[in-house]
C-alpha cells in the first residue's frame, strides 16, 4: 500500500475497483490488492484500502440501505455489477465517513457511473445515492 499523494478520486476509483473484484473473489480485499499489486503494479492507497476494506464489513447494512430506496419493482440484484460496487462505495462513504460530505460522495459516484457504467446507469446511480442522503440526513 502507498499513499502516492493521487487525488481522492482516484483514490476511489482504486477502492470502487477492489470492491468491484471482490464481487467476483472469495479472496480478502488485502489478497485482491496484493495480487493487483504485483501483477499490475498498482499501489493502494490507504484511502482506498480502508474504504474497501469498510465496505466488506458493513456490507449487509448498506445492501439494507440501499434496498430500501430501491423502486419497488427492483431488487438488488438486478443492479449491475458495476454500479452496484458503486452505490456500495457512496453509501459507505455517506454513513461511516464523517468529514465527507454526502454531496461530494454522490458528485464522485456519478463521476465513476459514466466512466466505467453503461450510458445512464449515472442517472440511476444518483437517485439511489440521493435517496439514501435524504434518509441519512434524518
Amino acid at each position: 500500500m502507498s499513499d502516492n499523494n493521487i487525488s481522492r478520486y482516484k483514490e476511489r476509483e482504486q477502492a470502487f475497483l477492489i470492491c468491484f473484484e471482490k464481487m467476483f473473489s472469495d479472496s480478502s480485499i488485502d489478497e485482491i490488492s496484493r495480487c493487483a499489486e504485483e501483477s499490475r503494479e498498482d499501489n493502494y492507497s490507504d484511502f482506498a484500502m480502508n474504504c474497501a476494506n469498510g465496505v466488506q464489513d458493513n456490507l449487509e447494512e448498506i445492501d439494507a440501505l440501499i434496498k430500501k430506496h430501491l423502486a419497488k419493482k427492483w431488487n438488488i440484484t438486478r443492479i449491475n455489477k458495476v454500479s452496484l460496487s458503486i452505490l456500495r462505495l457512496a453509501v459507505y462513504e455517506m454513513k461511516f465517513i464523517e468529514d465527507i460530505p454526502n454531496s461530494v460522495s454522490i458528485n464522485e459516484a456519478v463521476e465513476l457511473s459514466k466512466k466505467f457504467s453503461g450510458e445512464d446507469e449515472y442517472k440511476f446511480v444518483n437517485g439511489v445515492l440521493g435517496a439514501v442522503s435524504r434518509d441519512l440526513s434524518k
